[in-house]
């Protein structure tokens, strides 16, 4: 139907106070486009009691409903239509809340959508996800992920600070795009503590004592590919699991971190797959612990895919659909673990655990509607009395190391000769090219004095 046709039988329907101002705009307008113009705008009044109405059911601000109300005005759908929909969304709502909030899936937006209203919201999704942003998200009062599920149904309600919902009766934090952090509560930063960490593994002759690190700080990050660590500790097993206990102990103060460690590094080696697992896990926990809520909802930053975890053990099961940014020592905005779901993630994927070595951690499939407890109260941004400190008395060093699951090493006999770390082939040569932290180190204490003696 054309504009001008259908603007003429809306004319003959429409209030005495708007009907000579439109006959006034036909006479004078030949242009089609600029008649789409008016039906839009006679289309917005002809749903303003409706989103009025939705409005007030929800009690949104004048901007929203100036939002909603130019979407709707737009589609070339029949009035009675669209008003069936603006009243569906008034009571019931049109999303399947309980299908969002199931564990182990990963849902896509028109899966967890009422297929009966599936063509109107797909046609008014985008323009009306985009608008909430520059309007609302912009502002920083409210986010937009926020506002788009709680107009899509009464279940999904804000409850004031930007992500925190509650579904259904269950109090859930929003995670959209990626700003999805696990913390900062319940875990503790590692930025700024390098020195910290290798002051502590000299005492523990995990490393030599006059070696220089600093240029070295990428090589200690916690990452999918850790041969670097591995190499610095001669791949030697006990080693890297004292180093990366340690550092994971300076990360999760308040957790026993022996299991973890253990999972984690088999013959030297660190599986970069059971680390995120891990860390996805452990991060979880003390976070839900510190903030008690119910359970956390992933989504894409198109709200377009949600994925829903309430245990420690459904944030491990998504490593596969997630990508992770772990805590760096040199980066100050990355002080806890962030997560995000990857763009090549399938909806209707089942969440399990990887494959390759069994993890330890659990892979029971929990219910959709459980609702995970606290294991235990953690205080937020404390400083922990088992983390290492540059001032830390040995009796002190000793306890967190014991917490840390690493056992306390004997003291380095003075005059020890370094060729007994490798042998003498290190003497009277320059670094080579290929050779690995570890051995570069070891060229430099080699070439320039012996341990507890005297410089040759």
């Amino acid at each position: 139907m054309r504009a001008k046709d259908f603007l003429t039988n809306f004319i003959l329907e429409a209030p005495e106070e708007v009907r000579a101002k439109i006959i006034q705009k036909v006479d004078a307008i030949s242009d089609e486009e600029d008649l789409k113009n008016i039906l839009q705008y006679s289309n917005q009044y002809t749903f303003k009691q409706d989103v009025g109405t939705l409005a007030g059911a929800k009690g949104y601000k004048d901007v929203v409903s100036n939002i909603i109300l130019q979407v709707v005005g737009k589609l070339d759908e029949p009035p009675e239509k669209i008003k069936e929909f603006l009243n569906k969304l008034s009571t019931d709502g049109i999303v399947k809340e309980k299908d969002l909030l199931t564990t182990g899936r990963l849902r896509d937006m028109n899966q967890i959508i009422d297929s009966k209203y599936l063509d109107i919201f797909n046609k008014i999704k985008l323009e009306l996800f985009e608008k909430i942003s520059g309007k609302i998200g912009e502002k920083g009062d409210v986010g937009k992920g926020e506002y788009l599920l709680s107009i899509l149904s009464p279940h999904i309600i804000r409850r004031g600070a930007p992500g925190d919902l509650n579904i259904m009766g269950s109090n859930v934090e929003l995670k959209a795009g990626s700003s999805g952090r696990l913390g900062p509560s319940g875990s503790q930063a590692l930025a700024g503590r390098f020195d910290e960490y290798i002051s502590a593994l000299k005492e523990m002759q995990l490393l030599p004592p006059e070696v220089d690190y600093s240029e070295n700080i990428l090589d200690f990050n916690l990452a999918l590919n850790m041969s670097k660590f591995s190499e610095t500790f001669e791949n030697d097993d006990t080693k890297v699991k004292k180093a990366l206990g340690l550092l994971l102990k300076m990360h999760y103060p308040t957790e026993n971190v022996a299991s973890m460690v253990s999972s984690i590094v088999t013959g030297g080696q660190i599986d970069g797959k059971e680390l995120k697992r891990q860390m996805l896990s452990t991060s979880f926990k003390v976070y839900q612990a510190a903030k008690s809520f119910d359970g956390v909802l992933l989504s894409d930053y198109g709200m377009n895919k949600y994925l829903y975890i309430n245990t420690p053990d459904n944030a491990a099961q998504i490593a596969d659909f997630v990508s992770v940014k772990f805590p760096r020592w040199e980066d100050t905005q990355s002080n806890t673990v962030k997560l995000q779901i990857m763009a090549r993630s399938k909806p209707e994927g089942t969440v399990s655990a990887s494959a390759g070595k069994k993890s330890k951690v659990k892979t029971a499939v929990a219910q959709p509607d459980a609702v995970a407890q606290p294991d235990a109260v953690a205080q937020p941004n404390t400083v922990q009395p088992d983390a290492v400190s540059n001032n830390s008395s040995p009796d002190e060093l000793a306890r967190m190391q014991k917490l840390a699951g690493i056992t306390p090493p004997t003291t380095m006999p003075s005059g020890k000769d370094v060729t007994s770390l490798k042998g003498t082939e290190f003497k009277n040569q320059e670094p080579a090219q290929s050779d690995t932290p570890g051995i570069r180190n070891k060229r430099k204490i080699f070439n320039k004095e012996r341990i507890g003696a005297n410089p040759k």
